[in-house]
C-alpha cells in the first residue's frame, strides 16, 4: 500500500502512472499464461485419471481445482 499512498499523496504525475502501467501490464500477462498453463496441466492429470479408471481421484482433484478458484470446462471430464 506504500507504493500506492507515495504515488497519490502529491498530486497525479502522469509520467510516474504511466511507468507503472508500463510495469503492470507484462505481470499481469504473465500471471493470465501462468494460471492457463495450471489448468491445461490439470485437465491433463483429470484426463489421464478418468482414462485409468480412477473417477473417485479424479473427483477429488477436481473438487480441489475449483476451490482454488480454477474453473475451466474440466468438470465436462467427468459427464
Amino acid at each position: 500500500m506504500s507504493m500506492l499512498d507515495s504515488f497519490f499523496s502529491k498530486g497525479f504525475k502522469a509520467a510516474k502512472c504511466k511507468t507503472l502501467l508500463k510495469l503492470t501490464i507484462p505481470r499481469i500477462k504473465l500471471l493470465r499464461n501462468r494460471r492457463e498453463i495450471q489448468i491445461r496441466q490439470m485437465r491433463r492429470d483429470i484426463a489421464k485419471l478418468l482414462e485409468t479408471g480412477q473417477e473417485a481421484t479424479a473427483r477429488i482433484r477436481l473438487s480441489k481445482q475449483t476451490e482454488t478458484g480454477q474453473r475451466s470446462d474440466a468438470r465436462s471430464h467427468l459427464y
